[in-house]
């Protein structure tokens, strides 16, 4: 499953991923042939930053939100638009389910972001603590204008305006 999300989301952001690749081939080549180390150092940081700040988190959010669907039994699909590429559940979520599984995606992030800035990665000499604001920035997900936070607002909601008419199930 997460492979399939994954080739997903690397179908969905093939095209700027190769214009950022070609961009940093020829900054990294241009850095080689004018003997400039931070050329060759800058070339090779945004492309951590792009795989394993942008994309990796990306990937591990929906895969979240897709893993605890699964774990509730509820068939999934993968869409795809212009803007984004969602986890949607095939079959309608009562409450808790609903709230949890739009919790999963943005917190299981964040989590590692708590990980990542507590445990001190290096990479070729690159300090990875840094990234941990990548994956924390995943929390902003939660606020009620991103899908999630929709998710968690409506149905926080609809749980309590039933509960004041008397009926909760």
């Amino acid at each position: 499953m997460f492979k399939h999300i994954l080739f997903s989301i690397w179908r969905y952001l093939l095209p700027i991923t190769v214009v950022i690749l070609i961009l940093l081939v020829l900054v990294h080549l241009l850095g080689i042939v004018a003997g400039d180390p931070f050329l060759v150092t800058l070339s090779g940081q945004f492309l951590m930053v792009y795989g394993l700040g942008l994309i990796l988190p990306y990937t591990l959010h929906e895969y979240f939100h897709a893993k605890l669907l699964l774990w509730f039994k509820v068939a999934i699909k993968i869409e795809q638009t212009v803007w984004r590429v969602s986890i949607i559940p095939v079959t309608q979520l009562s409450a808790l389910p609903a709230i949890l599984v739009a919790l999963a995606g943005p917190l299981g992030v964040a989590l590692i972001g708590l990980l990542l800035r507590a445990v001190t990665l290096t990479i070729h000499g690159i300090k990875l603590n840094f990234l941990a604001y990548f994956y924390l920035s995943h929390l902003m997900f939660l606020l009620p204008f991103f899908g999630d936070g929709q998710v968690v607002l409506i149905n926080l909601l609809n749980y309590f305006r039933r509960g004041l008419n008397g009926n909760r199930n």
